[in-house]
């Protein structure tokens, strides 16, 4: 029996996240197509009786009798993303999150705000407690600079992002981090002085150059590589027109795209189980398109491909025409952002020790 039965665990606040390197993207795209390939290869796993990819998600009702109970609202959610990723991560973790679009204008808030738990997998115990606001954005962020780097390659050396919010600036850090070759980023915003602002600071943080346009027509009619990061009640609308005949585009959210423009090998995804949740339980311009689609014969499931095999067998995978990468997140991603921000914690000897209990009161 070991000489203590005490349990502690470290908690990072957002600031201490930022010490210890949380807002590092080179090393967030490097972590995120590592779990990749993880994936690929049976080493993870996410929770749910059906091993649901994205969690458990609490919706708030159109209707209900409860005065006090929120209304339902565009990205009006709390969810609870379990997953355990193997490897030289070797953590559980659970991000839990509460979600309201309104919170910045209402409230100076960020639209979501996130709690990460990790836990060791042998005894279950508690190692770390950590804000997962950053930690959520950055991996969403990272995983459309490794998806555009596994799909497009060397050929991307222009790409257009489509708002210019937290998910948008982490997007741009994420492609300029992956893409050897880019050369420019071309920025769209419905609110033109906040693109405009946003392209000067990225520029001088990035090594690419980074120009805010006046539309989003504009924004993308070069681009090689197009991620749409905007939130709101309306998606946005990318006309087939607009885009380059080789472009690889990557919603991070709702959009309107008219699918007729994305070649038939041309579909990615992130993990097929997930797209095929969100197709089933969101209500999204894209995924009722997806589900149109698929229903009349022309996609399935089955037919994508799935980026962590892409990965995992080193290859870039170009199609002939448009690409589409579906990329809607994955809890493995949480854990294992998470789990290295955490072990650089622990190797500079930040954060605070917090005592859970110094023996259990039952055993």
């Amino acid at each position: 029996m070991p000489d203590s039965r005490s349990i502690t665990l470290r908690f990072l606040s957002q600031e201490t996240a930022i010490e210890c390197g949380v807002t590092d993207m080179n090393a967030c795209v490097e972590t995120i197509a590592d779990t990749f390939e993880l994936h690929a290869h049976g080493r993870t796993l996410m929770g749910g009786d059906g091993s649901l990819t994205h969690g458990q998600i609490l919706r708030w009702p159109e209707n209900s009798s409860d005065p006090q109970m929120p209304s339902a609202g565009p990205d009006r959610r709390f969810a609870a993303m379990p997953a355990y990723v193997g490897g030289d991560v070797y953590k559980v973790g659970i991000k839990w999150y509460g979600s309201n679009i309104n919170n910045p204008k209402e409230h100076g808030l960020p639209r979501s705000m996130h709690v990460i738990t990790l836990n060791d997998p042998d005894t279950g115990k508690p190692v770390a407690l950590l804000d997962g606001t950053l930690v959520s954005a950055m991996r969403t962020g990272a995983v459309a600079g490794v998806g555009a780097h596994q799909i497009a390659g060397n050929d991307a050396k222009t790409a257009a992002v489509i708002g210019t919010g937290v998910i948008g600036r982490t997007a741009t850090m994420a492609l300029d981090a992956a893409l050897d070759n880019l050369e420019s980023i071309e920025v769209y915003d419905l609110d033109l002085e906040k693109s405009a602002q946003f392209a000067e600071e990225l520029t001088n943080e990035l090594d690419v150059t980074v120009q805010n346009t006046e539309t989003a027509k504009a924004a993308v009619s070069d681009a090689d590589v197009v991620v749409v990061a905007a939130a709101g009640s309306s998606p946005p609308i990318l006309e087939a027109e607009w885009l380059d005949s080789e472009a690889t585009i990557i919603p991070l959210g709702n959009i309107d795209l008219p699918l007729s423009a994305i070649a038939d090998d041309g579909v990615y995804v992130d993990d097929r189980s997930n797209i095929a949740e969100f197709v089933e339980y969101t209500d999204w311009q894209i995924t009722e398109d997806i589900e149109r689609t698929i229903n009349e014969g022309r996609w399935s499931f089955e037919d994508f491909t799935e980026l962590s095999s892409l990965i995992a067998e080193n290859s870039t995978s170009p199609s002939s025409g448009r690409s589409l990468l579906l990329a809607y997140g994955l809890p493995i991603e949480d854990v294992a952002w998470a789990a290295t921000v955490y072990e650089r914690a622990l190797e500079s000897g930040a954060g605070q020790e917090l005592t859970l209990f110094e023996e259990p009161y039952w055993a």
